[in-house]
């Protein structure tokens, strides 16, 4: 594209999603920089979507050195902090219509026929010397065959059920197309548009063209509502009417959609929005019944604090007002949704979930990584299917938690790592506790529950409570009313700060513990056996080691036993039932940190080479 000074021009580019140079960028400006050589030139303002790909906010210093204020001739437009540029007008790569697109990524002219060619004569001389090995070796020869027949079944649009553009340059679909699309890809299920240069969720429209389709991706697309806040801004109070005729293009766009794909989907211009865009969008799909056969949903990345949503998108004087859709309404909205992934997100506070989605009626996953939940707890009658939890990085520092999860009904895939919790104790011995505590558990953090490590889990925890219970009652730092406990009512007394403690106390019996006292609550008992080679006949020690010596401490131990220097020690832990032994990593780390059981071994490596 040649330089053009006309402005006006390019001013229909605003707001539009383009690449240079590798990086995606949101036009935000159209015009001429004070800081250019020639005062007519025309330039585009870019805000990056990488941070610090760019050099400036927006601002331009000028010849006296002053930064530019906003609101001034010469403040161009608002973005973070090295994430604005101006490139000019011929360095932005702009978007195409989807046909086009799909037509160029599956045609088979001249450039396809020379690639099935060379690929084939790669493929023989690939395969020409292996060939010759079995020929010498045997009567048998083979030939690879049908790779261009195989090629161009591909490259047939109207049989194909699944269209990956995903990286490619689609920027809308052109309503004009979409007769030809019916005719052309009659059977396409899912369509995948990941990372393309989307920029309003005016798309939508076109999507209708696409009949059978089951599955759309349109994740890591900078979508924004400029469409529906321009013509709400016209609705001269009429906002309900005004929207219901806005989504009514849309209602046969999606009859047999299961899987909505709407990962970092907000525009960076609109982010000083107190709600999210994507939100907004998908809630009043929902309401006016495009999505009626919805499963699954993701929202992950989207800068989503809340589900709370404006009465409009256009308000005079800038300030929305939200209301917080019921539970019960969202469910009438998504009565098929299964799978709700919203990871990545600040969500906060844990009972904005069952207020706003507790009582989806099929909701059996619900995926929640990487947000700020510090607690969970239980509320009655919601999430009454959910089968899947996922809380990985989350800022849960509270063994409560567990308690709190065995109370969901259904519940019996978990993922629980990465949490500050794990910088107490180990992630093994958080796993045990969550087998423990949580009587329908059977997939913890990805791998499966056994019979055997739910007994194990559960025996330990019973001897765990027991410690911790005389622990609290022999601690002279106790107020009265903790060690005033009546002998006959000591179990209710336990089973009151922990859970299962009764029902498992029945299952598995009393816990065999020695005379407590303060020393051997702190201590264990380990065996350390050497398998260094010049030491593997020694003696295995036997010892009663305090649960807050550090790994450090124990390699200072094995130094003086086994004649073997710190540096070229790998220490393993081995519990009692554990398959595998779990290596001691750090040498800051205590024993409790690594969840070690009375009866375990620790095992002494050699990583010296001679």
């Amino acid at each position: 594209m040649s330089e053009i000074s006309a402005i006006d021009d390019y001013k229909d580019r605003l707001g539009e999603r383009i690449e240079c140079e590798g990086s995606y960028g949101i036009i935000r400006y159209v015009g001429p920089v004070a800081t250019s050589q020639k005062a007519d030139a025309v330039w585009f303002g870019i805000e990056w979507e990488a941070q610090n790909r760019g050099k400036h906010d927006g601002s331009v210093v000028t010849s006296d050195g002053q930064v530019q204020m906003q609101n001034t001739t010469v403040r161009y437009y608002t973005c973070p902090p090295n994430q604005g540029s101006f490139i000019k007008p011929p360095k932005a790569k702009f978007g195409r219509d989807l046909l086009n697109v799909i037509k160029d990524r599956f045609a088979l002219d001249v450039k396809y026929d020379i690639y099935i060619i060379l690929y084939s004569l790669y493929l023989f001389i690939y395969d020409l010397k292996e060939q010759n090995l079995i020929e010498e070796s045997s009567n048998y020869k083979y030939q690879f065959v049908g790779w261009d027949k195989s090629i161009r079944k591909a490259h047939q649009l109207e049989n194909k059920r699944q269209i990956y553009v995903d990286q490619h340059d689609t920027a809308y679909i052109d309503l004009s197309t979409c007769e030809e699309i019916k005719q052309q890809m009659p059977c396409v299920e899912v369509l995948d548009l990941r990372r393309n240069y989307l920029c309003s969720w005016s798309t939508l429209h076109g999507f209708k063209a696409f009949e059978s389709l089951i599955e759309l991706n349109l994740s890591n697309n900078a979508l924004n509502v400029l469409y529906f806040r321009e013509h709400l801004s016209k609705s001269k109070g009429k906002i309900e009417e005004c929207k219901a005729n806005l989504f009514k293009p849309f209602e046969n766009a999606f009859p047999l959609l299961q899987r909505l794909f709407l990962n970092d989907t907000c525009s960076p211009i609109e982010r000083e929005q107190t709600f999210s865009t994507t939100w907004w969008v998908v809630y009043h799909l929902a309401l006016y019944k495009c999505l009626p056969q919805l499963r699954e949903l993701q929202l992950c990345s989207n800068r989503l604090s809340h589900f709370s949503l404006p009465l409009n998108l256009h308000c005079e004087n800038g300030e929305e007002k939200l209301f917080e859709p019921s539970s019960e309404h969202i469910a009438q909205l998504f009565p098929w949704l299964q799978t709700l992934n919203i990871s990545d997100n600040p969500i906060s506070d844990w009972k904005i979930m069952p207020n706003t989605f507790g009582d989806l009626p099929l909701l059996t996953k619900l995926l929640c990584s990487y947000a700020f939940f510090d607690r969970i707890f239980y509320v009655n009658n919601k999430f009454e299917k959910l089968e899947v939890f996922w809380i990985r990085s989350n800022k849960i520092n509270s063994l409560e938690i567990f308690d709190e999860l065995n109370k969901f009904p259904n519940l019996k895939h978990l993922l629980i790592i990465e949490n500050p919790l794990s910088k107490e104790i180990s992630e093994l011995a958080i796993r045990d506790f969550a087998i423990a505590k949580m009587a329908k558990l059977t997939v913890c953090n990805s791998s499966g529950i056994t019979d055997k490590e739910r007994k194990d889990a559960e025996i330990y925890y019973l001897k765990w409570i027991k410690n911790q219970w005389e622990d609290m009652h022999t601690n002279t730092n106790a107020t009265e009313e903790e060690k005033k406990v009546n002998d006959t009512n000591e179990n209710d007394e336990i089973e009151k700060k922990f859970s299962r403690f009764k029902e498992l106390q029945k299952k598995w019996g009393e816990p065999k513990l020695k005379k407590t006292t303060k020393q051997n609550i702190d201590t264990v008992s380990v065996t350390i056996r050497s398998m260094d080679p010049k030491s593997i006949t020694s003696q295995p020690l036997e010892k009663n080691l305090p649960l807050s010596i550090t790994v450090g401490q124990l390699k200072m131990l094995c130094k003086r036993s086994f004649q073997l220097g710190t540096m070229y020690q790998q220490l393993m832990l081995r519990n009692s039932g554990d398959m595998f032994p779990v290596s001691l990593s750090d040498d800051m780390q205590t024993l409790k940190y690594y969840g070690i059981k009375d009866g375990a071994e620790i095992l002494m490596q050699s990583t010296k080479t001679e």
